[in-house]
């Protein structure tokens, strides 16, 4: 153990006296400081529980202020000791250790202390229990946390998190509707250590409607059922299999029908948004599951009348057999026609085609041949009914006059005919001809040398 020595001089130091024979007295006080540090059992600590305590009580003595730090220790355990003299640590083992500290004064003297602690294993909340356990439930459910120890408070989590004294604290029923949660809790209480994590996990196949809104839109005046199109309801979660109503429907003079295996249809006459609630029920034992009704908006759309089909060439005299093309200005359009020498109507059962087809007409001679068509696209109406007529071509000479001809040169022009059987064609000059004139009856060509003038009226004929 150091001392120190304090020297204490009381002024004046020495007192002279007029007279050598009377000398002064020096007066000397001593004074002893001590560090001092003492240890001492300190209070217990808990296993897996952080633990601090102040040991700045335990110096003295010294010229203040102190220093402390760390020396060493006994045990498994891991202690530090800070300059303010706070020992601290979380221990995990129980057992008795000793931690040995220094103190170091303002004049840099020191003094070491050892001070025991002992460790004991603290008693552990209960885990926390659940109802209902996890699972997997058709609908969803309302978990609650409850803990058999007193006065617990229950933090949880329902990501699948570890929680802890930061999460959520319970107080009431949890709802559990996700498809999958995991619930993880713990428990502390006074005088208890933190509960293990418990944790459970839910799966809810919940009866769940999965057909979108707004449903499918419909066509005026067109059947809405498989393939024009299939709408059809779906669902899942629950029990199959399920069974669906109609309950109600609004929003004008449309009538819709819902089967019980969810399949919508009718005939929309009025363009207009609808409204379907629509309920399903599954088939879950003893009580099934009802979902809805849940409301399905279904639009009608307007429908326009397909155009009218257009002929190239239409109605006209032909020679012989002819193409025909049968055109729309819709595409892709189908079209559907009859050719008759009297009368025929089109519908969708005649012959079709699609536009633009290719047909031929040959109409025989003072039998006019009629093609009638009509046109459908889907989004249309059926088109009003096409038609052209075609008439063979009569036997007709097209050469409406003659040139002149000149006294001695010789004259040469060909007839021309259509129409008939077509050619070969046979010429015939019938009257009225001068005697140098002549035809070829194979080629209709006039020829001849004028011998003299003078007007004529020449009949000529044409066979087929």
């Amino acid at each position: 153990m150091k001392r120190i020595l304090l020297l204490t001089f009381l002024w004046p130091l020495l007192l002279l006296a007029s007279s050598p024979e009377a000398p002064a007295t020096v007066t000397i006080t001593l004074s002893s400081l001590t560090l001092s540090f003492s240890g001492a059992t300190l209070p217990a600590a808990a296993a897996a529980s952080h633990y601090s305590q102040s040991v700045a009580g335990y110096a003295a003595g010294g010229v203040p202020a102190y220093t402390f730090s760390y020396v060493s220790k006994t045990g498994t355990n891991t202690w530090s000791v800070n300059a303010a003299g706070v020992i601290s640590g979380t221990p995990m083992t129980a057992e008795t250790d000793t931690v040995t500290a220094q103190v170091t004064d303002s004049l840099s003297h020191t003094a070491n202390a050892t001070f025991t602690i002992i460790v004991s294993v603290e008693s552990q909340a209960a885990t926390p229990t659940y109802s209902p356990a996890g699972g997997t439930y058709t609908i969803a459910q309302n978990v609650s946390i409850s803990d058999a120890s007193p006065s617990t408070t229950i933090y949880y989590t329902t990501d699948g998190s570890t929680p802890t004294t930061s999460s959520a604290v319970y107080s009431s029923p949890i709802s559990v509707a996700s498809p999958s949660v995991t619930l993880k809790a713990i428990a502390t209480s006074a005088g208890l250590s933190t509960s293990a994590v418990q944790s459970e996990h839910y799966t809810i196949n919940a009866l769940t409607i999965t057909t979108a809104q707004p449903l499918n839109n419909a066509t005026q005046e067109t059947v809405y059922t498989t393939g024009s199109p299939l709408q059809t309801m779906a669902a899942t979660g629950g029990t199959p299999s399920y069974s669906w109503t109609l309950n109600s429907q609004s929003g004008g003079s449309n009538v819709w029908y819902l089967s019980s295996s969810g399949a919508i249809y009718g005939t929309p006459t009025t363009v207009e948004t609808d409204t379907l609630n629509i309920s399903v029920v599954d088939s879950a034992s003893p009580t099934p599951t009802t979902v809805g009704p849940k409301p399905f908006p279904l639009s009608v759309i307007g429908i326009g009348v397909a155009p009218t089909p257009t002929f190239a060439p239409g109605t006209e005299y032909v020679l012989g057999s002819t193409t025909v093309v049968i055109s729309d200005t819709l595409n892709p359009a189908t079209i559907y026609y009859c050719t008759t020498t009297t009368s025929c109507t089109p519908t969708t059962a005649s012959t079709s085609c699609a536009a633009p087809c290719t047909i031929t007409v040959n109409p025989a001679l003072g039998s006019p041949e009629t093609v009638n068509a009509i046109a459908t696209a889907s989004g249309y109406l059926t088109s009003s009914v096409g038609s052209a007529t075609y008439t063979a071509q009569p036997l007709t000479i097209t050469t409406t006059s003659l040139p002149g001809a000149v006294v001695g040169d010789p004259y040469n022009f060909t007839m021309q005919a259509i129409g008939g059987l077509g050619p070969p064609y046979t010429w015939a000059i019938v009257s009225g001809a001068p005697l140098w004139l002549s035809i070829n009856s194979s080629t209709g060509a006039l020829s001849g040398m004028p011998t003299a003038t003078g007007t004529f009226s020449v009949v000529i004929s044409v066979t087929d």
